[in-house]
């Protein structure tokens, strides 16, 4: 079965586990630029809620490398390209995290978490191993919640940093 580009029949519970601790990894990375950049400008509460995401998503790794661990051993992780590839050329880019403001980091990581829950939801559509469905979901799971998240934050700015400001 194949949904934006990926044959979901050579998804096996491996490779599963391995993407997803690749994207756990590029997230944590994610965030913690956003972090750097928000200690730029001095926007500590900011900073201090992206260096939050970074660590939980550094924590869902860890939990995703011991599931691997006790599912494979030490064999080393295998990633399945396509899933990779599609997911990260859909990262909206970060390169600039220090000359954003706030409100665009927010909006950045909401749009990030939205496609990645979206992601998952669909291609629970196209999954037949059980065991990928119940990673796929808990994936899906997770993802809710950050979204919840950044949702929360935005909706705490103030209303001078909801206009579309400009750093002068």
């Amino acid at each position: 079965m194949h949904s934006r580009g990926i044959d979901f029949s050579t998804l096996t519970l491996r490779t599963a586990l391995g993407s997803a601790v690749v994207l756990e990894e590029t997230a944590r990375e994610f965030y913690l630029r956003l972090t750097r950049g928000m200690n730029e400008w001095g926007e500590l509460a900011a900073a201090e809620f992206f260096l939050g995401m970074a660590r939980h998503e550094e924590a869902h790794r860890v939990e995703l490398l011991e599931r691997h661990r006790l599912a494979f051993g030490d064999a080393p992780l295998l990633t399945h390209p396509s899933l990779v590839a599609l997911e990260l050329q859909g990262v909206h880019s970060d390169e600039h995290a220090e000359s954003l403001t706030v409100r665009e980091a927010l909006k950045l990581a909401l749009h990030n978490e939205t496609r990645a829950r979206n992601f998952f939801l669909s291609a629970l559509d196209h999954l037949a191993d059980p065991d990928v469905r119940a990673l796929f979901g808990a994936l899906y799971e997770e993802e809710i919640e950050h979204v919840a998240f950044v949702r929360a934050q935005l909706e705490k700015l103030s209303p001078d940093l909801l206009a579309e400001d400009e750093r002068g």
